[in-house]
């Protein structure tokens, strides 16, 4: 009984709290803390680097680009950050998330969302190179229509 009071607590906390500075007032005096707006935001970062949305695979049966850009997408929202080398790991001095490009992809193939846990199928991204960047188009469709006429 007395978790449920607390339980029902905590989620009354959120609830009524209008933004970021009224939650952190009402822990505060609620618990008896001291917690300042930067420790608060260490732990809602980590919080939010530690978890995966299971909701955000459109089909976990197979890997596709729909499932891709959600990934990609979540860690955005969650805000990973780039450091070339890294996977998809926990930084200890800052407790954000960072990847690279190709080791962001990496550590989606090797997600397997049905189990929730990582393997190592796939430990290299091998890609073709099509071209430089001054052979991309400005305009999408721009090219295509230079060439019919």
């Amino acid at each position: 009984m007395v978790i449920l009071i607390i339980e029902k607590l905590k989620l009354h906390l959120f609830a009524v709290a209008q933004n970021d500075s009224d939650l952190i007032a009402a822990i505060n005096s609620t618990y008896g803390l001291e917690i300042d707006y930067d420790e608060y935001m260490r732990s809602y970062t980590w919080v939010m680097n530690s978890t995966i949305n299971e909701y955000m695979f459109s089909d976990e049966s197979t890997k596709n680009c729909a499932d891709l850009a959600a990934w990609a997408e979540n860690a955005y929202v969650s805000g990973w950050g780039y450091i070339n080398g890294f996977i998809g790991e926990r930084n200890e001095a800052d407790r954000i998330r960072y990847a690279d490009n190709a080791e962001l992809m990496l550590w989606y193939l090797n997600y397997n969302p049905t189990d929730k846990v990582f393997n190592s199928d796939y430990n290299t991204l091998v890609y073709t190179k099509q071209g430089g960047l001054d052979t991309m188009q400005d305009v999408a469709g721009l090219h295509q229509l230079s060439r019919k006429r």
